[in-house]
């Protein structure tokens, strides 16, 4: 038994990186009716040096059907900040093709 054990600290060990990709990958995949989104997704941790590394501005902001109000008000925010059109999300729960809808929103 080695010294770190002996003291009764706990090591994690990552040998295999599928367990670090493997999250990754996850988060990019979508569902193939919202292909035409044409959506960019970028992962990275927000303690990583140079963040914000992307200076993007929305040209309009897309609510999710089941966001919260105080995260909505952040959303509005942002929205306000840099002039772009905001539309809430809705889920027609009577079609099986998963396909959302959207209107403008406001606040």
């Amino acid at each position: 038994m080695d010294e770190t054990h002996q003291k009764g600290n706990l090591v994690t060990m990552l040998e295999d990186k599928t367990l670090i990709y493997l999250p990754q990958l996850l988060y990019n995949i979508k569902y193939s009716s919202w292909s035409y989104e044409k959506e960019y997704r970028c992962i990275i941790a927000s303690t990583a040096n140079g963040m914000p590394f992307i200076d993007a501005k929305p040209k309009a902001i897309y609510i999710g059907r089941d966001c919260s109000d105080k995260n909505a008000d952040c959303l509005f925010d942002i929205a306000d900040e840099h002039e772009a059109k905001i539309y809430k999300m809705g889920f027609d729960d009577c079609i099986d093709s998963y396909e959302l809808y959207y209107y403008e929103f406001y606040k």
